[in-house]
C-alpha cells in the first residue's frame, strides 16, 4: 500500500477548491486503523461504507487533533517556521472561501468541511484501488499483478514509486510555500528553549526507534522485505506517535499552570482551544 503520509498529495490539486485542512485529514484517516485497535480495522476504513461513516469521524477527529497540537510541534520546529504560520480560527469558524473570495455561511462551511473529508478519503481509495492486493482495479486488471521483479508485481511498484513521489511533491510544496509565505507571525506561537527542544527531540527519536524495533518483533516482519520495511514504519510511526503525544500533553501542562485565571468570558474548553495561539506576552 501507499505509504499514508504520501496520501496528502493526492489533495493538493483541490486545495483552492474545497477545505484543505479537511482533505488532508481525510486522506491519511483510513490508514488510522494500521496504526490504532479500531472496530472493524483497516477492513471497515477502507469500505464504500466507511468513507461517509469512520473515514468522516476520524477525519474531524484529527482536524481537532492538528488543531491541538499545531503549536506544540511549531514550539519544536525552527523559528522560521512559525513565524510563516498563520494562527488558525476557532472550531466554530470553517473560514472556507470560494475560489471567488466570497464567504461561505456557517451551515454550509460545516458541510463543505465535512465533504472535504470525505473527498480526501476517496482519494485515499482511488489510490489504494491501484496499490493494494485486495484493491478493485488490482482484481480487476490482470495487468497489475503481473510480476516485475520476483515477488513484487507491477501494483506493488506502483505503490512504491507513487509514494516517493507524493512525498516528494509534498516536500516541493513545503519548500515553496516556506520561500513564498512572509514571516509575520513570530509572536504568535510560544517558542521553546534550545535545550528543552533538544531533550524533545531526543525523545521523539528515541520513541521511533523503540518503535521501530517493537514491531520488528511481530512476526509477520519475517515473511518478506516488504513486511519487514511495513512493520518498521508502523512500528516507528507509532513509537513516534506517543512521543509527540507526550509532548503535546506537558506542553499544554505547562502552558495551564502559567494561566493563572481564564479570560473573562470564555470557558476553560475554550481557554484551553485558545492555548495554541497565544504568545507568552
Amino acid at each position: 500500500m501507499p505509504f499514508t503520509f504520501a496520501h496528502p498529495a493526492a489533495v493538493l490539486p483541490l486545495r483552492r477548491v474545497l477545505w484543505f485542512p479537511g482533505l488532508v485529514a481525510g486522506s491519511v484517516a483510513p490508514d488510522i486503523a494500521y496504526y490504532l485497535p479500531l472496530p472493524g480495522g483497516p477492513d471497515t476504513t477502507h469500505s464504500v461504507v466507511g468513507l461517509v461513516g469512520a473515514d468522516l469521524l476520524l477525519g474531524a477527529l484529527l482536524v481537532v487533533l492538528g488543531r491541538l497540537v499545531l503549536a506544540p510541534l511549531l514550539a519544536l520546529a525552527p523559528a522560521g517556521w512559525g513565524a510563516r504560520t498563520a494562527p488558525p480560527g476557532r472550531f466554530t469558524r470553517i473560514g472556507w472561501r470560494s475560489q471567488a473570495g466570497a464567504s461561505a455561511t456557517p451551515r454550509l462551511g460545516w458541510l463543505v468541511g465535512a465533504g472535504s473529508v470525505v473527498v480526501g478519503a476517496a482519494t485515499h481509495a482511488v489510490w489504494d484501488a491501484f496499490t493494494q492486493t485486495h484493491g478493485a482495479a488490482v482484481r480487476h486488471w490482470p495487468l497489475l499483478r503481473v510480476s516485475v521483479v520476483g515477488p513484487h508485481r507491477l501494483y506493488n511498484v506502483i505503490g512504491y514509486v507513487s509514494s516517493l513521489g507524493g512525498l516528494l511533491v509534498l516536500a516541493a510544496v513545503a519548500v515553496a510555500w516556506y520561500r513564498r509565505a512572509p514571516r509575520e507571525h513570530g509572536e504568535s506561537w510560544r517558542r521553546l528553549s534550545g535545550a528543552v527542544r533538544g531533550w524533545a527531540l531526543g525523545a521523539v527519536a528515541v520513541g521511533a526507534a523503540a518503535g521501530a524495533g517493537l514491531g520488528l518483533t511481530d512476526p509477520v516482519s519475517q515473511v518478506s522485505a516488504y513486511d519487514w520495511v511495513r512493520q518498521l514504519l508502523l512500528g516507528g510511526v507509532r513509537g513516534a506517535g506517543l512521543a509527540v503525544a507526550l509532548h503535546v500533553l506537558a506542553w499544554y501542562a505547562t502552558k495551564i499552570g502559567l494561566t493563572p485565571t481564564a479570560t473573562p468570558g470564555t470557558s476553560g474548553a475554550d481557554e484551553i482551544a485558545n492555548l495554541s495561539a497565544r504568545s507568552d506576552a
